[in-house]
């Protein structure tokens, strides 16, 4: 049973990638850690951005500029729970919520609730995007 669990989960890269020194060979992640690290490169990667799979990643990028309001929250909300839903088979979203952090402007917290498929383990996400550029830029 643990074989397919392993299986299912999978062994990834480390992104940003690392070397290890003892081995000369890329540092690999197993379980939990890799399908967050998957999350992460989902939802910073532009949809189109990869040529063998261009529906690959989100649309977030498009939210930049956006004004923020319930309805554009929630629309980004949408947007996330659809990218996970086809480019993550590993786990099942229970929820997503998009609040802007109270410490920092231009900051969005996406938290996302899912469970693993094959382990029914729940987890928290937590994606920090930011809408704008230098906003801690002091003049």
């Amino acid at each position: 049973m643990d074989e397919f669990l392993h299986n299912f989960i999978g062994t990834g890269w480390k992104f940003p990638v690392e070397f290890n020194e003892a081995s000369g060979g890329v540092e690999m992640i197993t379980g939990e850690e890799d399908i967050q690290n998957s999350l992460d490169i989902l939802f910073s990667t532009y949809t189109g951005e990869r040529v063998m799979h261009p529906d690959y990643g989100s649309e977030l990028s498009t939210f930049l500029f956006s004004p923020m309001n319930k309805s554009t929250l929630t629309y980004m909300e949408s947007i996330v729970n659809d990218a996970i839903l086809f480019n993550e088979p590993r786990v099942v979203v229970n929820s997503v919520e998009i609040e802007p952090a109270a410490s920092e402007l231009g900051l969005l917290h996406i938290k996302v609730n899912y469970t693993v498929s094959a382990t029914n383990n729940r987890y928290n996400y937590v994606y920090p995007f930011y809408l704008k550029e230098a906003t801690n830029l002091q003049l």
